[in-house]
């Protein structure tokens, strides 16, 4: 679960159904942009703490950046062999539509 604290130290929102939250990024509009790494998964959360939009990618997201455009670069890492880890980025444009 993450919680979202207002100045005053007061939950303003909670997010739940997390497995492996790693990065959170505030975005422009409002919404939240979250990296699952456990659940391979990238999604923006409105303000009212429901989920926007999903995209399942990589193996192992670790961070999230919003790209002019509606694009987001994300970086994640795929374990091939015991040991190693090879690092990719790749790039998502949001649809607009909000997730049901």
């Amino acid at each position: 679960m993450v919680v979202e604290y207002d100045l005053d130290s007061k939950p303003l929102r909670k997010y739940t159904g997390l497995k492996k939250p790693v990065d959170i990024t505030p975005l422009a509009d409002g919404t939240i942009l979250l990296v699952d790494e456990e659940a391979s998964a990238v999604m923006v959360f409105d303000g009212d703490g429901r989920v926007r939009w999903r995209e399942k990618i990589g193996e192992h997201p670790l961070r999230a950046r919003p790209r002019p455009g509606s694009l987001f670069w994300v970086d994640f890492i795929t374990r091939r062999r015991p040991g190693r880890h090879n690092f990719h980025v790749e790039r998502w444009r949001r649809p607009p539509a909000v997730v049901p």
